[in-house]
């Protein structure tokens, strides 16, 4: 028995453009179911949730005077992503006393910071898993590890989170 007859058909059955059109769906149609299941879903949203972080930066002294409740971060495209509720900053002296203690003219001006305690309330997505928070797509780790940056329409602040109210 020939492989293909005269007429051209497999086995003396099938026509052997026929038979290549038949594999070539038997393979392509799960393909396209394939690549439905994995791109014909529409997109899942992410919700974000307020949640208050308790944070410490450490700034100069004039620049810890503009920071204030009530103050809003947005990152240009949500709009408000965060908001300052509370601010505790040590005196203004903190700096003038450092530098006494340290000696004269061993810190400059700019060498002493002084600590600003923020409570914030930021607008955070969760991991999947329900592990972590993030705050514009940067997670939230307590300790020093990782920087938060709170960003207003004036400055930025970087600081370190202290703690996470969920």
């Amino acid at each position: 028995m020939k492989l293909l007859d005269e007429k051209g058909r497999l086995f003396g059955k099938i026509n052997v453009i026929d038979f290549f059109i038949i594999t070539l769906l038997v393979i392509i149609i799960p393909a396209f179911f394939q690549v439905y299941k994995i791109m014909g879903k529409s997109p899942t949203r992410i919700s974000h949730e307020w949640i208050k972080v308790k944070a410490i930066t450490f700034t100069l002294p004039h620049i810890a005077d503009l920071i204030a409740p009530g103050q809003l971060a947005s990152d240009g495209f949500e709009g408000v992503r965060g908001k300052i509720l509370k601010v505790t900053k040590a005196d203004n002296e903190y700096g003038n006393k450092m530098k006494s203690m340290m000696g004269k003219n061993v810190l400059s001006e700019y060498e002493y910071r002084i600590p600003v305690f923020l409570e914030l309330e930021l607008s955070c997505t969760q991991s999947a898993k329900g592990e972590s928070w993030y705050y514009n797509r940067i997670p939230i780790v307590v300790g020093m590890e990782k920087i938060l940056y709170f960003t207003t329409d004036k400055y930025e602040i970087q600081c370190y989170t202290l703690e996470v109210e969920e």
